[in-house]
């Protein structure tokens, strides 16, 4: 089976469990965290009524057909393409994308902190076995990340890079240096998770970005090792990306294909 995977890691989520000992806490936040995907599904509905009939129409069957799978510190959602077909991948890339998104920002803001990689690739999913080149390809590059943000692979990038109007400077996507593990640093296209939070939590990071940030790696009384360091510093700097870019002129919704002209 071949199809997008959104492959999430819960950063800090080690120190969570130690530091949290209170069951109804816990159970109350990993119940958060099953639910999240369902939502940001829906909202990935909502999102497709600024298209045409036919773009909504294929958006929300794709919508529907988005699945997932909770275990431990990651989430994993799914998007089957059996047939490799273009245009079932153009939706679906909106709706993995928005989901992503919208999944990204809420985790962050309750202090969950996480990151993430859009990928394609083959992958298998039966009751509660989930394997797959796609799955080790898309977990390995997350596990690279030295940042709380959302990357696209090459694969996903060569998929959209001939879709109009996808291009590689938006508000919403755009080529970052992003840092990896080690020190070392790679060209990938990152998406803007900041500009959907919500009103409240997006004055909060305006206010003091940094501040923000440390909360949400010290929030349910998590550790912040000099190890961590990196990432907190890392994450401030991806914000302040994610605001340039949404001051730059000519921004263009990319998620969906352009609506044709009747």
């Amino acid at each position: 089976m071949k199809g997008l995977i959104v492959f999430i890691d819960i950063l800090g989520y080690q120190s969570f469990l130690e530091n949290n000992s209170a069951e109804d806490t816990a159970l109350e936040v990993l119940g958060m965290i099953k639910d999240l995907p369902k939502q940001a599904g829906e909202r990935a509905a909502t999102f497709l009524d600024k298209y045409n009939n036919s773009a909504k129409a294929n958006g929300q069957i794709v919508t529907k057909q988005l699945e997932h799978v909770v275990f431990s510190d990651t989430i994993v959602l799914l998007l089957r393409n059996e047939d490799n077909a273009q245009s079932p991948m153009v939706h679906g890339f909106g709706a993995a994308a928005d989901a992503a998104l919208r999944l990204m920002a809420q985790l962050f803001a309750k202090g969950l902190p996480s990151r993430c990689v859009i990928h394609e690739g083959e992958f298998m999913m039966q009751q509660s076995c989930l394997a797959g080149r796609g799955i080790a390809e898309a977990y390995r590059l997350c596990g690279e990340l030295d940042f709380s943000g959302i990357v696209l692979s090459n694969k996903v990038r060569e998929r959209i890079s001939g879709w109009n109007p996808v291009t590689t400077q938006t508000s919403i996507i755009f080529e970052y240096l992003v840092p990896l593990k080690g020190g070392a640093e790679k060209k990938l296209l990152c998406l803007n998770w900041y500009q959907t939070l919500d009103e409240d939590d997006r004055k909060a990071c305006d206010q003091d970005v940094i501040q923000f940030v440390s909360e949400s790696f010290w929030k349910y009384n998590k550790d912040l090792p000099i190890s961590t360091d990196s990432k907190v510093r890392n994450t401030c700097k991806l914000i302040r990306r994610f605001k340039l870019a949404m001051k730059e002129p000519a921004v263009i919704n990319l998620l969906m294909p352009a609506a044709k002209e009747t």
